[in-house]
């Protein structure tokens, strides 16, 4: 089963109370001593206890930090990482009106993969899909702290987008560790967004977010078969046709397209999952587009009906001209307007 995340509930409520129990806790920075006072609150009202963990609206009480002294409660909510079984948590909170925080909250998300499920590019997922949520939340950035020797968390928001923006202390309630903060951006610049022609080492590249983009879809369709679809991808995929998305610098995402008669035939076009909704789609489409246009040629593609990027299509301009049973067939001429 692939990973989602869940709203708390008492139906996943044993699994979590056995990975606390097992020493595992979901706060980073105040570690056993968080998770011991959630087993305590587990004990006393389990019902409470879940619901406490989405309070979109902040009702609950002032938090009580290390020292003693309490702040007003911020807006958020946890979700646990679910894959058939518990993987983890994690949490999002924000200051209602801005994206800034106030100065004793450390970052908007929080994250920890219980250890034996840890390796599995859980956490890459997760944060991901709290992402989407922050930018429903009407977030424009989100910062995400680490300790600098915790590499693969590093790893795991700069693949998310995350820049290194500070090497900080934290505050003395926390410990005054040395710190690191990450900023990610929900909004990409389009400056940032460029094209390179694909090398021979890209290939692995663009058949992982192929297949990451499109299993729920293929899978609802037909069912997914790995050997097939590895099988299908190295069939239709063409060296002189790909391009690589690159934002800021960082490979984010892949197009094919070819030659078509009196157009540019788009055959494929992927983002890898964290960097989704963030206007990269958008702005590498209207490249396309301009491309075509400079060469006085028309852009066709095929989007599957179920999805819903044929929205996007819609918006630039295409017009469906066919369909068959699982496809519509989308053109843009030349000479329509963006």
């Amino acid at each position: 089963m692939k990973l989602e995340l869940v709203t708390p509930a008492l139906e996943y409520l044993p699994e979590y109370k056995a990975a606390l129990e097992r020493g595992w806790s979901p706060d980073n920075v105040r570690g056993d001593a968080a998770a011991r006072e959630e087993l305590e609150k587990i004990a006393r009202d389990p019902t409470a206890f879940v619901e406490a963990l989405d309070d979109p609206q902040a009702k609950g009480a002032p938090i009580r930090l290390p020292d003693g002294s309490t702040v007003p409660r911020l807006p958020g909510f946890r979700r646990w990482m679910w894959d058939g079984a518990l993987c983890g948590s994690i949490g999002l909170r924000w200051q209602p009106g801005t994206s800034e925080l106030p100065p004793h909250v450390l970052g908007h998300i929080g994250y920890a993969v219980v250890p034996w499920k840890r390796g599995r590019g859980y956490a890459k997922r997760a944060l991901a899909l709290m992402l989407a949520e922050a930018r429903g939340r009407g977030l424009t950035f989100v910062y995400v702290t680490t300790n600098p020797d915790n590499v693969a968390s590093q790893a795991v928001i700069r693949a998310n987008g995350g820049r290194l923006v500070e090497r900080f202390r934290e505050p003395e309630v926390y410990g005054a560790k040395e710190s690191l903060r990450f900023r990610i951006d929900l909004k990409v610049e389009a400056a940032l967004i460029s094209l390179r022609s694909a090398r021979f080492d890209d290939f692995l590249f663009c058949r992982r977010v192929s297949h990451e983009t499109m299993r729920r879809i293929v899978e609802q369709l037909f069912g997914w078969d790995e050997k097939r679809q590895a099988e299908k991808f190295a069939s239709q995929w063409r060296l002189d046709e790909t391009r690589i998305i690159t934002c800021a610098g960082d490979d984010v995402g892949w197009l094919q397209a070819r030659p078509a008669g009196d157009a540019i035939f788009l055959g494929q076009l992927y983002l890898d999952t964290p960097f989704h909704g963030r206007g990269i789609g958008t702005r590498v489409m209207q490249i396309i587009i301009d491309e075509a246009q400079r060469d006085g040629k028309a852009v066709t593609l095929g989007v599957v009906k179920i999805n819903p990027a044929r929205r996007l299509y819609k918006r630039l301009g295409f017009r469906t001209t066919d369909e068959d049973e699982y496809k519509f067939y989308m053109r843009r001429e030349a000479d329509t307007a963006l």
